[in-house]
């Protein structure tokens, strides 16, 4: 059914594959969903195709989102509401482009946005996925992810190291590494991404530059869902950990938890001691094994030791 859509899609286009495929899935996101497809099809960059998919959403924001109107823009519709993650990974079967972008119905982004990820893909040929600095709507705030690629294999011991709706990345490194969404990764879909694209040894970096807008709301799953998105993420961190430092966190799995979080002051005298006895562990395992730069694995786990101690 897929290849057919795709089939009857490139002969209407009647023109070459788009260099840049955008998945924006959306859920009852009329407030939000006009604005984000309007400022993907104004990019100054416009070799792209859009592809929304409407996860079954009882709300305008269908009729919205196809009131819009744009040739490049790939209109889908589950009939009911699957998820985020098969969502996305319908997007990704879909996707015809050389690269893939991806955008939140809530989220915004500058015109230029994909002008400057192109060109630095085009100067650095070595990058597989690509995030930008984000600033939160409404606020001056701004949030700067690390630039380097070894500086975020470090980071993925403790979180996401790109924005999810400010990255572009290559759908070849994807296909040729069988990387999908993991259903299972619920609610921390990308961080489980990101970490399944480095240990296949994709490159991973980010612009210094806030190019993606990050819209803070009420209903966002960091919200609603903030208990169980957690729980996840922590199983991820650990199996991320254990992958290289198994004989370290094996049975020892809360004292790592604590290290990367924090603790809480009435438990702190109770564990503090396993705490820093496993981030010595950490750097002389890491001095022996090399797995990641030894000066940047210290320089971090010596900041994490020092929210542990001030927590």
């Amino acid at each position: 059914m897929y290849w057919f859509v795709n089939l009857i899609y490139r002969a209407k286009m009647k023109q070459s594959r788009p260099e840049i495929s955008v998945i924006l899935p959306f859920y009852n996101a009329e407030q939000y969903i006009y604005d984000s497809v309007k400022c993907i099809i104004n990019q100054t960059f416009d070799n792209l195709e859009l592809i929304l998919i409407n996860d079954g959403s009882n709300d305008s924001s269908g009729d919205i989102a196809q009131s819009i109107s744009d040739r490049r823009i790939r209109y889908f519709e589950n009939k009911n509401n699957q998820g985020l993650i098969k969502t996305l990974n319908k997007g990704l079967h879909f996707a015809e482009g050389k690269f893939i972008a991806r955008m939140d119905a809530d989220d915004l982004c500058y015109i230029n946005r994909f002008e400057k990820q192109i060109e630095y893909f085009k100067y650095n040929p070595d990058i597989d996925i690509l995030g930008t600095g984000q600033y939160i709507i409404g606020t001056d705030r701004t949030y700067i992810h690390k630039l380097s690629n070894e500086e975020n294999r470090i980071q993925l011991f403790l979180q996401p190291i790109v924005g999810h709706s400010s990255v572009m990345l290559k759908k070849e490194a994807l296909y040729k590494n069988n990387l999908y969404y993991d259903k299972n990764a619920l609610y921390a879909e990308d961080y489980k991404l990101w970490i399944d694209a480095s240990l296949c040894g994709l490159t991973i970096c980010n612009l210094s530059e806030c190019l993606c807008g990050y819209r803070i709301h009420e209903k966002q799953i960091s919200n609603t869902q903030s208990d169980i998105q957690r729980y996840i993420a922590d199983k991820i961190r650990i199996a991320y950990a254990k992958h290289f430092f198994f004989n370290v966190i094996e049975g020892n799995e809360l004292v790592y938890l604590f290290f990367i979080h924090g603790i809480n002051s009435s438990f702190k005298d109770m564990y503090i001691a396993q705490i820093e006895e496993l981030y010595f562990k950490l750097l002389t395992e890491n001095e022996h094994s090399g797995f990641f730069d030894n000066d940047l694995f210290e320089k971090y786990l010596k900041q994490q030791m020092l929210n542990v101690r001030n927590s």
